[in-house]
């Protein structure tokens, strides 16, 4: 992997061998994650609908808020590789109980619960492992490389899980896989802890280890212009965590394949993230965000008229995948930047924290709506969603006395 521009090789200190154990990590656990999204087929298999998968998802946001607050508050207390280890192994042994669990329950319940809040947990720590290691000016791009990798797990997941499950594999049987690479990421993890002593690439001056102080931040970071774009992002939340978790029973109820959403959606996200991207000079102008959340609006639309035609399932997915992938990076990026100076740095941490929230917790919202009026009715309610998103679009970015944007002290990160 090239060393970002104006990098030298010495400078991005993490080394090749210890970058591809971590993406090795994150694709095997990204890719369990992605084989537990046929669980909603599974729940159906045992009597359950989408409101049952929404409900049980809801309940692992509580303690997901916990542990995340206690990362947030105390971000060095345990190295990060060595918490992605465990969030990890603790994922393999809960996928691997869930494989053995046949009817819906306080058993299966409270297994989903540790799934959601453990993989809250990995979601978060990931980018924090490569951030240990790298200066200022080669962060967001090796955090690309980490959350791409992700997002290639998401796709690959249920895609397999799918392969397996047509090839006469029980969901039990799949889950049980899921195991096995969670475990297997857990290793990868830990081996990238063992032959990497701590060491960070930031400024020399001691860390700050005082607890960050939520509620002063949350406050002053919602009177200032920053409250605009976290609520885009938010909203966001509710149309990744909705089309994500339920695009399995929807592909199943249309007679379609979810391999046709989950290859197209996530092959358009990468490549906009890490091919196009390169060819704008800036990504988080007014006229991009704009016109990459029109793109999420007419994607939304269009998943109205796809009916059972493959063709247009597959370019409304890559559609969505493309323009969704453009607007969160560059929405993130706004947050950054029109946060309180002080409160820059935390801006991304307490974004994500609230994306978790959402993502875990509106499910239940979805699930209900799904199992009560259908998926047209969800659909226009993820559109009207992503309607108020462009309208929060249009209003013109706020500028300094010299008329122009804020410079933000914190690099923004890749987006989920």
């Amino acid at each position: 992997m090239n060393t970002p521009p104006g990098e030298s090789a010495a400078s991005a200190r993490i080394g090749r061998p210890i970058l591809a154990l971590l993406l090795a990590a994150m694709l095997a656990i990204s890719s369990a994650y992605g084989l537990l999204l046929l669980l909603p087929l599974y729940l159906k298999v045992l009597g359950g609908t989408e409101a049952t998968f929404g409900a049980l998802t809801a309940a692992s946001a509580l303690p997901a808020v916990v542990v995340l607050t206690g990362l947030l508050r105390f971000p060095d207390r345990v190295r990060p590789p060595v918490v992605l280890a465990g969030a990890a192994a603790v994922y393999a042994l809960t996928a691997a109980a869930l494989s053995q669990v046949g009817s819906i329950g306080i058993t299966l319940g409270a297994l989903v619960l540790v799934l959601g809040s453990t993989w809250a947990v990995i979601y978060t720590v990931g980018p924090m492992v490569v951030s240990e290691h790298v200066p200022d000016t080669a962060r967001a791009a090796y955090i690309g490389y980490v959350t791409g990798t992700v997002q290639l797990g998401f796709g690959i997941g249920p895609v397999l899980g799918g392969s397996l499950h047509a090839r006469g594999w029980t969901y039990p049987a799949t889950f049980l896989f899921a195991a096995a690479l969670a475990a297997v990421a857990a290793g990868l993890a830990y081996l990238s802890a063992v032959i990497r002593p701590r060491h960070s690439a930031r400024s020399a001056a001691p860390a700050d280890r005082r607890p960050v102080e939520l509620r002063a931040a949350l406050g002053r970071i919602l009177r200032s212009p920053a409250l605009r774009p976290l609520a885009m992002i938010l909203l966001l939340a509710c149309l990744f965590t909705t089309m994500n978790s339920f695009q399995t029973t929807f592909a199943q109820l249309r007679g379609l394949s979810f391999d046709v959403f989950y290859t197209g959606y996530t092959v358009s996200v990468i490549a906009v993230r890490l091919v196009m991207a390169r060819f704008f000079r800036d990504t988080g102008t007014d006229r991009t965000v704009i016109v990459a959340t029109a793109g999420v609006s007419v994607a939304v639309l269009g998943f109205l008229a796809v009916g059972s035609h493959v063709a247009l399932y597959a370019t409304f997915s890559v559609l969505l995948g493309g323009a969704y992938g453009l607007a969160l990076p560059a929405i993130q990026a706004r947050a950054v930047n029109f946060a309180p100076i002080g409160d820059r740095a935390r801006m991304l941490p307490l974004a994500g924290l609230l994306f978790q929230i959402v993502i875990l917790g509106f499910p239940m919202v979805a699930g209900a709506v799904i199992a009560t009026f259908g998926y047209q009715t969800v659909f226009l309610v993820l559109f009207c969603l992503a309607a108020a998103v462009w309208l929060l679009s249009l209003q013109r970015s706020p500028r300094d006395s010299s008329g122009q944007l804020p410079v933000t002290e914190a690099r923004p990160t890749a987006s989920p």
